[in-house]
């Protein structure tokens, strides 16, 4: 059977996900492999694969892969409470301001998951709750109802695209960004190709 990869940009829902496919009885680790399969941002990476021991976890066989998106102005809000980690994982990041560098993340490593795996399944983190079954039947998995309903009592605060206030997170309280903000402090060009690329995954907001 075929292993599950859940990817995407860091702050779009990876550990979430490996939660609501525990909870459905599929063994999906948080940046770790499980024996069904992992969930990590740092996957859509070659080099990151390498260190993941990617080929041996999947011994010739290609994985299912799941590309997890979340709404661009939720995804740069959060990133905002540390920027300085993107410097390893975006090149020329030392050349942006923060929030510039944070956007670029968004853009540049969800174009990086498309690229690394063209095939990928598409999921809106927003959305998830309402799709469970298709998760399912991507991890050929026949859920019982207590099995779907301990998957849709994961906690989870991915219910609304973007807010017009400050939300507590687990170790800091984020500004949240809007498009207006992106559009007063960016690039034009850059914002308009966020825009575009997110209109794409689903998000007209």
């Amino acid at each position: 059977m075929p292993k599950v990869v859940v990817t995407g940009c860091g702050r779009s829902g990876t550990s979430y996900s490996a939660a609501v496919f525990r909870a459905m009885g599929v063994d999906i680790g948080h940046e770790r492999w499980g024996a069904d399969g992992i969930s990590a941002f740092q996957v859509a990476h070659p080099y990151h694969r390498t260190m993941y021991e990617w080929d041996q976890h999947l011994n010739g066989t290609p994985p299912i892969v799941i590309h997890i998106v979340r709404h661009p102005c939720r995804v740069i809000s959060s990133w905002m409470g540390r920027p300085d980690t993107l410097v390893g994982m975006l090149d020329g990041a030392t050349q942006w301001e923060p929030l510039e560098r944070c956007a670029r993340y968004w853009l540049e490593w969800n174009r990086l998951v498309e690229q690394e795996f063209p095939l990928a399944y598409r999921y809106q983190i927003e959305t998830v709750q309402a799709r469970l079954q298709e998760w399912a039947v991507l991890a050929q998995r026949d859920l019982t109802d207590e099995e779907l309903a301990k998957a849709r009592a994961v906690p989870t605060n991915y219910g609304t695209a973007h807010a017009s206030v400050k939300t507590h997170g687990t170790h800091r309280y984020e500004q949240i960004y809007t498009w207006a903000d992106l559009d007063a402090a960016l690039p034009h060009a850059l914002v308009r190709e966020i825009r575009q690329q997110a209109v794409r995954y689903g998000y007209h907001d």
